[in-house]
């Protein structure tokens, strides 16, 4: 309710004013006046001033306890202020005088220093740039990061905050910069890549924030309300800020304060244990927008291993394309938990690789012929005792305590059959039963839309998971599990890798840096090989051996493989020929330096002849009827 002041006490009042040529402010900066002041004593609630004005107007100025000496104190006042060329109008809620106020330039260099002082001591901040413009303070500063409780951590890269167009240094009222690894978004725990910026500002212009990152970036998240006694919010929502990123930092622009973290894609379920033939859904989050490819990876192929069923952004179906291992879809934006569902055709291990933008990451599955579904039987009564009858839905949940906690698997089942209060259901039929069962498990029912049923009941052991306790109750040290072997890159043993049984298969590959063999048993590298031929006077040589062919190539000649072989099964050796029909058979000129001998015959050389000669009785014949003698 506005008070009992007439138009003509207003003009009145207006009349008796004065104009101010300077006022100090409790920050102890002098500014300008932009109009007269008017002193208002009159008992109101609420009051519309408009006044003339013959500069800018920032801020209004507010004395409380303005006297006749003059004002003892001068403070901004916290109004709304709305100006045109002529006239500035504000509305107050208090008595004392009021006066509108510019901060012009030629006081900047008086009072910038002191500025600059007071906040680096109150705010515990760096600052590089402070200057005074027709918009206010322009503050460029350095955040220190913020340990949580007792935990020092080690600033590498700074964080830097704009703020431009800052009425007052006082609007600037807390910063901080904290290192969180993760925060709370739609009820599920988000990996933040960035530290979190918060600073509590006001009448600003617009800022600016450069911060550090330790991963791709897709999605600036805004806390909605920073505690800055806990350093903690519990209020994280996704905003749409655009921003830029290069290898250590992103930056955006804000036009309001609270804090800020820059978070990427999340997979929810790394690891999932599907039965062949059910499902494996994989969740994941993605904050923004960019291009999403989902494929087989590490030899599982879609088709073969792994069939797609859906893809859903809450409870929305998105149209995907088809790609030669997988799915595609254009410019996806989902602010809500997506699933991703296909049907698993073979048993081991299966991977896909999510790729959002330029975010990268692995879903893996061990898929085995287990059924993963459990079967559950009861009774309905109601609240007399009488048995049901008719069809009902219900849901099913489990949980890791007998009361309270957080569900962790849920599925609903709908025209449920109740036959004299007894009914029967399979669960895990259409949302994946993918729990370890490595720990009590309480399950909890619900019939249509109703409170859940006390008490829990605590499932207890099944055949199947008799025969699997063994694995479960196993212990080493230092063990590792099929999730963190990556067989797509490097594995690395240091000490020995004794087998008992089996046989390494290559394939096609290579086995690389053996050292020097000295037990008979030792493999042997070719360098080697051909070092110790080379060190006894022979040549490098290279082989081919094709089972039960060997052929022999020397490390200088040009020739192919049919120039000289061994034939292992025949006992054969051919030169010029791949089928030797004799012990020796050539293909080709013979030249011989030396003599021929044999059992019974000989070709030798003399110094003076050549003599062909036959032992025993033989006939020495030159014929052109060979088979005559055969």
């Amino acid at each position: 309710m506005k008070p009992e002041l007439s138009n003509r006490s207003v003009k009145l009042l207006m009349l008796l004013v004065m104009l101010v040529l300077s006022i100090s402010l409790v920050s102890g900066a002098t500014y300008l006046p932009s109009t007269k002041y008017i002193n208002i004593q009159t008992e109101f609630t609420q009051l519309t001033v408009t006044l003339e004005k013959f500069a800018r107007v920032d801020f209004i100025a507010h004395c409380p306890g303005f006297n006749s000496s003059g004002c003892p104190q001068w403070n901004i006042y916290n109004t709304t202020i709305v100006q045109n060329s002529t006239h500035v109008t504000f509305d107050v809620y208090d008595k004392g005088a009021y006066i509108g106020i510019h901060s012009p330039q030629i006081t900047a260099k008086k009072n910038l220093t002191q500025i600059k002082r007071l906040l680096e001591q109150s705010k515990g901040i760096t600052i590089n740039k402070l200057n005074l413009t027709a918009r206010g303070l322009y503050l460029e500063f350095v955040l220190p990061l913020k340990g949580i409780g007792n935990v020092s951590i080690k600033q590498v890269k700074d964080a830097v905050v704009v703020i431009d167009g800052l009425k007052n240094e006082s609007m600037l009222k807390n910063a901080e910069r904290v290192k969180l690894d993760k925060i709370v978004y739609n009820n599920q725990e988000i990996e933040l890549k960035t530290d979190v910026v918060a600073i509590e500002a006001e009448n600003f212009t617009q800022a600016t924030i450069k911060l550090p990152k330790e991963g791709a970036v897709n999605t600036i998240m805004k806390c909605v309300k920073w505690d800055f006694n806990t350093s903690s919010c519990n209020a994280w929502t996704a905003t749409n800020i655009p921003f830029k990123q290069d290898s250590n930092y992103v930056y955006f622009n804000v036009t309001g304060f609270s804090a800020y973290g820059g978070v990427e894609l999340t997979l929810l379920n790394v690891q999932s244990y599907p039965q062949v033939g059910d499902y494996w859904t994989v969740k994941f989050l993605t904050k923004g927008t960019a291009n999403l490819t989902i494929e087989g990876a590490n030899g599982t192929l879609y088709g073969v291993d792994i069939e797609f069923a859906e893809l859903r952004c809450g409870d929305s179906v998105v149209d995907v394309e088809s790609i030669e291992n997988g799915i595609f879809v254009a410019d996806y934006s989902c602010n809500e938990t997506s699933y991703h569902k296909v049907k698993v055709l073979t048993a081991g291990k299966h991977t896909q690789k999510f790729t959002f933008g330029t975010i990268v990451r692995y879903a893996r599955n061990l898929a085995n012929n287990m059924p993963q579904t459990l079967s559950v039987e009861g009774k309905l009564t109601n609240a007399s005792n009488d048995n049901l009858n008719g069809t009902y839905n219900m849901t099913f949940r489990i949980y890791d305590v007998p009361t309270g906690g957080t569900r962790i698997w849920e599925e609903n089942k709908t025209n449920v059959s109740v036959d004299d209060g007894i009914f029967s259901v399979v669960l895990g039929t259409t949302e994946p039963l993918t729990l370890n069962f490595n720990e009590p498990y309480y399950l909890a029912i619900m019939i249509e839309g109703d409170t859940e049923m006390s008490p829990r009941i605590n499932l207890t052991s099944t055949p199947y998971a008799r025969s699997a306790e063994r694995s479960f109750n196993l212990s080493c040290t230092d063990c590792i599990d099929e999730t963190q072997i990556d067989t797509s890159g490097e594995f690395i043993i240091e000490g020995n890798l004794n087998m008992t049984g089996g046989v390494v298969n290559m394939l096609n590959h290579k086995i690389i840096n053996l050292a020097t063999p000295t037990a008979d048993t030792d493999a042997a590298t070719k360098a080697y090989v051909d070092s110790q031929i080379g060190s006894g006077g022979g040549a490098a040589s290279g082989w081919n051996d094709t089972g039960t062919l060997v052929d022999l190539i020397t490390g200088t000649d040009s020739v192919n493989a049919t120039t000289l072989f061994i034939n292992n099964t025949a006992g054969r050796v051919g030169i010029g020929t791949y089928s030797p029909s004799e012990k020796l058979s050539v293909n080709g000129n013979l030249e011989v330096t030396g003599n021929i001998t044999s059992t019974n015959y000989g070709i030798r050389e003399t110094s003076n002849a050549i003599v062909i000669s036959a032992s025993g009785n033989k006939k020495l014949i030159f014929t052109t009827n060979v088979s005559r003698w055969i």
